[in-house]
């Protein structure tokens, strides 16, 4: 399945599971699925949910703006944490999963997500890592 939303809608096909046909599929159905998490904004994006102001569900799918983040370790550390518990709601196929904010090997001055897990594919777990830039 390629969307959140159609895996909430249709969670089974002829009363088995949807699967997916290599490891490789599997892993690149989850880096997407990444990417659409950390480039959505939440509809309540501005309420505090630390308050209680409202329950986690699809209707506050997305992150607050990473711009509205000040770029000190603290606040950095504590949006990871925040990107973390939305993978782990929004994204059950990502096992264990840990995220870190790190410089990009490739572009000075830029950060980056790395998110790593587990994922389970034909009986067997197996190590994910991904990095994901990090974008307003």
């Amino acid at each position: 399945m390629r969307f959140l939303f159609d895996r909430l809608c249709s969670p089974a096909k002829n009363g088995r599971p949807q699967g997916y046909s290599s490891l490789r599929d599997l892993r690149l159905a989850i880096e997407k699925e990444l990417g659409r998490i950390l480039s959505q904004k939440s509809y309540f994006y501005g309420l505090d949910s630390d308050q209680g102001s409202f329950p986690d569900s699809v209707l506050n799918y997305g992150l607050k703006s990473i711009t509205d983040v000040d770029v000190n370790h603290e606040s950095l550390t504590a949006y990871a944490s925040e990107v973390q518990r939305a993978i782990a709601l929004y994204e059950p196929r990502l096992k264990d999963c840990q995220v870190r904010i790190s410089e990009d090997d490739n572009r000075y001055g830029k950060q980056v997500f790395l998110i790593s897990g587990k994922i389970d594919f034909d009986h067997q777990s197996y190590g994910f890592g991904v990095s994901v830039p990090m974008t307003g």
